[in-house]
């Protein structure tokens, strides 16, 4: 036992490497690749507000800080609605339901092909009925074993379902969760395309008051602010199976989480309104920054580079599980290749 602690303190802490894969067919993933290209664009919208030679430019102001926000606002809007589709679709706590429209394939049965008749694999086969070749048990302990292992599968589901709330209830706060962030990425989007109507028609061609200010673009940012507070906390609480999770996240999906909570609170700060005062003193810290450049670089930018982060552990999750699904594979491989060796030699 001492040497196995011993051995512990020897060797170095673990360091993340981040995974990358491409994986175009799976939702998932272009939920966590799009709002990465949204994370991207915010952040460089947010960093060319803060600079007074920006801001004064209409062309540069138009190139560099509106164009950025609207690609990335577009890419935001993309991810959430996927994000929406895959919570809706999303199986907890019934392992194998996933497939269950594949498995449940109506087949010709008797000669008749008919509505009444519903073919399923019995439990512990594999394969689809009438697909792949069937393989049924040829002994009587082989089929004790079947009958033992589905008795078995039922009563431990049925428990996992009696005791863990938490995973039926997991799947409804993502939904809510998803559902609210959308909201909140559509009001933000009333912010972004209303400063694309200014940048592209000018105040000349559109008559601009305070009144149409706050309603076109403080309250939708500051209302779609609070809105990504709520979801990241309802998403924060289901990847924590929690209503008061830990401070600190201990896993790659805490860790996705906690990164939105935190880019999210960010986001409310960059929504605030700089006095003119506050502004002046503020542009006068460092020469050629904007007015109230600490608002949008404190909140919007960095916030952005904290849903940066997130988006990559996002794709970096998705390509840790495929990877532990290629090797599960090849294990199931290597395994039954043994058996048949094992069988060979026995037979001999």
């Amino acid at each position: 036992d001492h040497d196995d602690d011993d051995d512990d303190r020897a060797r170095p802490p673990r360091v993340l490497t981040l995974r990358w894969c491409w994986l175009l067919e799976d939702p998932s993933w272009w939920v966590a690749f799009c709002y990465l290209v949204g994370s991207v664009g915010f952040a460089t919208g947010a960093l060319a507000s803060c600079f007074a030679r920006v801001v004064d430019d209409r062309d540069a102001y138009l190139a560099l800080e509106v164009t950025p926000y609207v690609v990335g606002g577009v890419a935001f809007l993309v991810a959430s609605c996927l994000l929406v589709f895959t919570s809706y679709n999303a199986r907890y706590g019934e392992p194998g339901r996933a497939d269950r429209r594949r498995v449940a394939r109506r087949h010709a049965f008797l000669g008749h092909v008919g509505h009444e008749w519903q073919l399923r694999a019995a439990v512990g086969e594999r394969g689809v009925v009438g697909v792949d070749a069937a393989r049924a048990p040829v002994t009587d302990s082989d089929r004790s074993e079947m009958h033992t292992l589905t008795q078995a599968m039922a009563e431990a589901r049925a428990l996992w379902l009696a005791n863990d709330s938490w995973t039926r209830r997991r799947r409804a706060l993502e939904l809510v969760g998803s559902l609210v962030m959308l909201l909140g990425v559509v009001l933000y989007k009333v912010m972004v395309f209303t400063m694309l109507a200014r940048a592209t028609l000018g105040d000349e061609r559109v008559e601009w008051s305070e009144r149409k200010e706050n309603w076109l673009m403080f309250y939708p940012c500051v209302s779609g602010s609070a809105a990504f507070v709520a979801s990241s906390y309802v998403l924060w609480c289901a990847a924590n199976r929690s209503w008061r999770p830990p401070w600190f996240p201990s896993s790659t999906s805490t860790w996705i989480a906690y990164l939105s909570l935190a880019g999210s609170w960010c986001w409310s700060f960059g929504s605030a309104r700089a006095s003119r005062g506050f502004g002046a003193r503020a542009a006068s810290w460092i020469p050629g920054s904007a007015p109230g450049w600490p608002i949008p670089f404190f909140g919007f930018f960095l916030g952005s580079l904290l849903f940066t982060a997130q988006s990559l552990l996002m794709v970096h999750e998705i390509a840790e599980n495929e990877e532990e699904n290629a090797r599960g594979g090849r294990g199931a491989a290597d395994a039954e290749v043994g058996d048949v060796r094992a069988g060979g030699r026995n037979g001999r």
